[in-house]
């Protein structure tokens, strides 16, 4: 039988409206009525399957939902996301104790989602009508042939029944364990149906990682270095679903994924699909041709997938990023051979360097040795590699009270998926190591100082290229195969992804607070101005007026207005310098020259034109994320049960039996693949639908990446505590109430090195995490004399620093008051809170406050956001406190001051 027809039969076996099938008095009828349309003996089908059957007979006539591979694929995916356990009983006890856990009406159903534990009654206006028309129009649309219909009906009714139809999921797989969707079960049964007999998880990741991104002089060297990351994994993903379907990755979770949509538009392209269901296609072409969504790098660099057992599957995903990695190649090759005098030499250097810096691993790990139901063979290989662990046990528990015997290797999921990570691990200590050339007198990349740079001696080669490409490449900066490749991306994606990809300077950044203030008639005679400059250096360094500068790239913010046409460096008075001209853009001065830089300078003087100075990067990350992927976070199993079947199970059980079952239900529940799926799609969600709007739309910032709960955005620092304080916010919401995420923020000066500032935003994430324990944020202040000032807390601080910068803004805080408290601090502090300072200090912070009767309410605030603060913080208290002051006072400039 074809692949994909199995695949669609394993995704229709139950009615996408299943529990309203079996316990309404509407869906009775239609399993009656369903049963006379057939036309054929059912005795051997369940209520529900006769309606499956029905539907699916609608696509494809005289098919039958019920195949042994779909059964063991069924009870697979049950067993894989639900727990069902029974107490050992007697024949006769069992049948009372079946009635007394099964629900008595629909209305008793409810959806419990697993990471929030709200509740959610299911849809009870349901149309049958509705789906049955659907599967209907899909049936009588007319395809080349068999081969093509199954496999595009299947990828449809995966993408798209959650459109059609929300509420598959929340509609539950099974009303006693309500923690997970008709529609999480039915695509892992397809998934799981090309891989019998011997299925198996692989675990693929490619990096590294941090190095990768981190890497980097410009804003765009960022994305490009994270996006790349993201690329190369979606085409080792690509791979795996070409054969197996989008379903069989079980993370991250490809619904609504614009890589995955933009695949999926092009299978549905020349289909009858396309014109039929054109309102749905066009929401796929949304997804990818959205400059929002297609270039967000949401994609980790790591993927887990069900496949057959064989290792060709995961080799030839390593050859597909080879493959990518060797056209990327090409496409360098293609912008520098020009300046290259056509040298194999640099080609060969490019493509050694890209090849060979990044690592692959993957593991493979089978499911079984012999049959589905060997499940003591997984536990007996935990055991050995792991130890009798409290999950060990708890999944011990599960096998030995299976509700559906013999128990299956889907039981041990949450076992199988910590033994492939461990094996990964492992396999990731046995580092590839392959040898990049080096030779005697060639200079380091300017950018990692890791490899070689490419000209390889080739005379005026980076001149070259640098002057063809104004902006790009700096002034005496050579780079290697790898840190070039990062550069040039952003225009390679450009012309791949048909869109736009423009970066702002963190001169740009640092200019926001101006621009959303300048007024427009003011702005139009500064272009004046600025243009008759660009004007008189075109005709001095002969060079066309519009390649003078690199095309200013403004914030997302300021797309098509005015300001988005004159980078922000050119509204700081420094940037007119015959020096810094020179450095950075190899323009030459003339004395007579002089005149239009210094009648510049004077323009932005006497109409205070006075930009901001600094601006932020913001670093974001999931508070232990690793614990949520592995189920540690999870509720335990009692919550997420319904309430009869642990009435139930607490009611038949009786001795050893009972303390198991007990101790189940008070335990963790397990990870599942529907707990995988859901958090996966939550997090994409909040990626690529809610991060950006947060950043670009709300607070006038750029995003750099967004994936999942990772995050990197530049924003001017009046907007940055705001904008992480919403992200966390709305991750919250998303997510779970019950998860968290810290931020590292710095303020640096816009010609800091980016590396620099980078690494202490890095840092300032770790300290957020570490020293003010999650669910916090850290901000470290750069200021260009060399100082750091360094602090933060929990997010709830968020609103009194913004009240504090407003009072600075106003004049009603001295500007003198966070010095005078850091002098008294730095006096009496010894780094650590003891009672005596604490009331020493508390009396110096209202002494040296000195404002009038009427900021009485603000003052006592004062006072007790101090006393709480100080109390909390175990690492300098009162030099944190300090710095919050003097931080707030500095934002309240924005920037203009240091």
């Amino acid at each position: 039988m074809n692949i994909w027809l199995k695949k669609l039969k394993a995704l229709l076996h139950d009615p996408i409206h299943k529990q309203w099938v079996m316990w309404t008095e509407a869906g009775k009828g239609l399993k009656l009525n369903a049963k006379r349309a057939i036309h054929i003996d059912k005795t051997d089908h369940s209520w529900h399957e006769i309606v499956a059957e029905e539907l699916l007979n609608s696509i494809f006539h005289n098919e039958c939902v019920k195949d042994d591979e779909i059964e063991k694929a069924d009870k697979l995916a049950s067993a894989m996301s639900r727990i069902i356990v029974a107490p050992n009983l007697s024949e006769e006890e069992r049948k009372k104790y079946e009635k007394k856990s099964s629900i008595k009406n629909f209305t008793e159903i409810k959806f419990i989602d697993a990471f929030s534990l709200k509740e959610k009654e299911i849809e009870v206006t349901l149309e049958h009508y509705d789906i049955k028309i659907f599967f209907e129009e899909l049936g009588n649309l007319d395809f080349k042939n068999k081969e093509e219909r199954v496999q595009l009906i299947h990828l449809f009714l995966w993408r798209f029944l959650p459109m059609k139809f929300p509420w598959v999921l929340t509609h539950p797989a099974d009303s006693r364990a309500p923690n997970h969707s008709i529609y999480d079960h039915l695509v892992q049964t397809s998934a799981i149906i090309p891989a019998l007999p011997n299925p198996a998880f692989l675990l693929f990741t490619i990096g590294p990682v941090q190095e990768f991104i981190s890497n980097a002089r410009k804003t765009q060297d960022l994305w490009a270095g994270s996006y790349l990351l993201s690329y190369l994994t979606w085409k080792a993903i690509e791979n795996i679903i070409d054969k197996f379907g989008p379903d069989s990755i079980i993370f991250p979770n490809l619904l609504e994924q614009p890589f995955c949509d933009r695949w999926l538009s092009k299978k549905f392209e020349n289909s009858p699909l396309n014109s039929k269901f054109s309102n749905l296609i066009n929401k796929l072409r949304d997804s990818f041709e959205n400059y929002e969504k297609i270039t967000i790098a949401n994609l980790p660099n790591r993927f887990l997938a069900i496949i057959p057992n064989n290792k060709n599957i995961a080799e030839n995903c390593q050859k597909t990023i080879e493959k990518e990695l060797e056209e990327l190649v090409r496409k360098i090759w293609e912008k520098v051979k020009n300046f290259a005098n056509n040298s194999s030499l640099i080609k060969n250097y490019i493509r050694e360097h890209l090849t060979n810096y990044f690592q692959i691993y993957w593991i493979i790990l089978p499911w079984t040795k012999e049959s589905i139901y060997d499940c003591d063979t997984i536990l007996s290989e935990y055991e050995n590699f792991v130890g009798k662990t409290e999950a060990y046990k708890i999944v011990k528990i599960i096998t030995d009270h299976s509700f559906y015997k013999p128990s299956t290797v889907g039981n041990a999921y949450s076992l199988s998926i910590e033994l492939t990570e461990k094996f990964l691990g492992s396999r990731k200590m046995i580092r590839n190591f392959q040898q990049i050339s080096e030779q005697k007198g060639r200079y380091k990349c300017s950018l990692c100082g890791e490899m070689d740079e490419i000209s390889s001696g080739i005379k005026d080669f980076w001149e070259k290229f640098r002057k063809e490409n104004p902006g790009l490449i700096r002034d005496r900066e050579k780079l290697c195969g790898v840190c070039l490749a990062k550069r040039l991306l952003p225009g390679i994606f450009k012309k791949e992804l048909n869109v736009s990809l423009e970066f702002p300077s963190t001169s740009e950044i640092a200019s926001v607070g101006l621009k959303k203030t300048l007024s427009k008639e003011i702005f139009e005679e500064f272009k004046d101005e600025f243009d008759e400059f660009k004007e008189i250096l075109s005709i001095s360094n002969k060079i066309e007026k519009s390649k003078i500068f690199p095309p200013s790239r403004a914030i997302p913010a300021f797309k098509n207005t005015i300001f988005e046409e004159i980078d922000g460096q050119w509204l700081m008075e420094e940037s007119y310098r015959k020096e810094y001209l020179l450095k950075e853009f190899n323009l030459k001065i003339d004395n007579e020259d002089l005149k239009v830089l210094e009648g510049i300078r004077n323009f932005l003087k006497e109409n205070k034109i006075s930009s901001g100075k600094y601006y932020s990067i913001l670093i974001m990350d999931g508070d232990e994320m690793g614990k949520w992927l592995k189920g540690e976070k999870m509720p335990k199993t009692e919550k997420l049960i319904h309430q009869n079947a642990k009435t139930a199970l607490l009611a038949y059980s009786s001795g050893t039996d009972k303390e198991n079952l007990e101790k189940l239900l008070c335990s963790e529940h397990p990870m599942s693949p529907s707990f995988h799926q859901a958090f996966s799609r939550k997090l994409g969600f909040f990626a690529i639908e809610r991060v950006r709007k947060i950043v670009e739309n709300n607070h006038y910032g750029k995003l750099i990446y967004a994936g999942g709960d990772d995050i990197m955005a530049f924003l001017p620092i009046e907007e940055v505590l705001k904008c992480a304080y919403e992200i966390q916010s709305v991750f919250k919401e998303i997510l779970s109430p019950f998860a968290s995420m810290s931020a590292g923020i710095v303020i640096a000066h816009h010609k800091e090195p980016l590396s620099i500032t980078l690494n202490e935003a890095r840092d300032a994430e770790k300290i957020a995490k570490n020293k003010f324990n999650r669910n916090s944020f850290c901000v470290r202040f750069l200021s260009r004399s060399g100082g750091i000032l360094e602090t933060g807390g929990n997010w709830h601080l968020i609103d009194f620093i913004y009240d504090l910068i407003c009072k600075f803004k106003n004049d009603e805080i001295s500007t003198r008051f966070p010095y005078q408290f850091l002098q008294r601090v730095n006096q009496l502090s010894n780094g650590k809170f003891d009672e005596r300072n604490f009331k020493i200090l508390k009396g110096e912070l209202k002494r040296i406050y000195e404002r009038k009767e009427a900021e009485v309410e603000f003052l006592e605030r004062l006072e007790t956001e101090f006393g709480a603060y100080v109390k909390s913080i175990k690492e300098k208290p009162f030099e944190n406190f300090a710095n919050i002051l003097l931080i707030a006072k500095f934002i309240s400039s924005e920037g203009k001051y240091a």
